[in-house]
């Protein structure tokens, strides 16, 4: 089995001898229980397409190859995972490339994103009747390690699954104190994306980081059963106000996005409450989509930002 060289932090799981990270779980034929039903893996997959947000990631973070992907929404490959650089990509988790994906010739194919679920049956067929969708625990959002276990358990790399957490687990303990002026403040996300102005709740992977160094975060939409809020000028606005924030983080990936500007954002996000935006020129993909390899990414490049836009 061919494995990818992973970096995360300062760990490497290479895998085969297991002499740099933890071995692979012994392999047994298990059977995969999503919301499509339940898929027969007889041996380790080996060629995986990976097509959900966060999906190709954290396959790549276990140390399995990454034949062909997505990321959720983007068609592009996560910039800050530098093994996944040269994969092929394969449509967008609702839109696959089918031919993309056969060319891969896969022999598993990944999407949990739970707007592609049915997209996932017609995919079966590519991968010899190999493929797995979001299971109903994360049908309405799930943390970033949610989904880790249920890939891992997938794959049989549970031991890898929990290095990855740990490491993780490390570098934001190491980040939280290099950032003390981050504690107690009052926050909040959002996420324009040219169309739509969409506010985090708590199942957003923002909203977690920023959380876990030491934010308080506002949750106005929490319970909604929607990782992101669509809201309209006046809702949001109300939403955000309610909430008594002391910044409103906006994450903006619309065209007109570059330089920390305000140029292209609806006048909902301009006044009330403080923005600091985050843009494409300081790292919003790993924050609105990365996962665990996004952290050194974040540290360099969203990080410098917050930190200066909360003073």
């Amino acid at each position: 089995m061919v494995v990818l060289a992973v970096v995360l932090g300062f760990v490497l799981l290479r895998g085969g001898d297991g002499s740099d990270g933890p071995a692979l779980d012994a392999w047994s034929a298990r059977t995969v229980t999503d919301v499509n039903g339940e898929t027969k893996l007889d041996s380790r997959p080996e060629r995986i397409v990976a097509l959900g947000a966060g999906d190709a990631e954290l396959v790549s973070a276990l140390g399995f190859d990454v034949a062909a992907g997505a990321n959720g929404p983007k068609s592009e490959m996560p910039s800050w995972v530098p093994a996944l650089k040269d994969v092929p990509t394969a449509g967008t988790s609702t839109d696959p490339d089918k031919s993309a994906i056969e060319k891969a010739k896969p022999d598993l194919i990944i999407n949990t994103d739970p707007a592609a679920a049915e997209k996932v049956k017609d995919l079966k067929s590519l991968a010899g009747g190999r493929a797995i969708a979001v299971p109903t625990a994360g049908s309405n959002g799930w943390t970033w390690q949610e989904q880790l276990t249920f890939i891992a358990e997938a794959l049989g790399a549970k031991d890898r699954a929990a290095a990855v957490k740990k490491t993780y687990e490390a570098k934001i303990t190491e980040l939280r104190s290099a950032h003390p002026d981050f504690n107690g403040k009052k926050l909040d996300v959002v996420h324009f994306n040219g169309s739509a102005t969409m506010l985090a709740t708590s199942a957003t992977n923002p909203f977690q980081l920023l959380g876990l160094l030491g934010f308080s975060m506002q949750t106005p939409g929490a319970g909604s059963g929607s990782a992101w809020l669509t809201l309209g000028t006046s809702d949001f606005y109300k939403a955000v106000s309610s909430s008594e924030v002391d910044r409103t983080i906006v994450a903006r990936t619309d065209a007109a996005a570059g330089n920390g500007g305000y140029d292209g954002l609806p006048s909902s996000l301009t006044y009330g409450v403080p923005i600091v935006i985050v843009d494409k020129t300081n790292g919003v993909d790993a924050l609105v989509y990365g996962g665990p390899l996004a952290l050194d990414a974040i540290e360099s490049q969203v990080l410098p930002a917050i930190a200066k836009g909360i003073k």
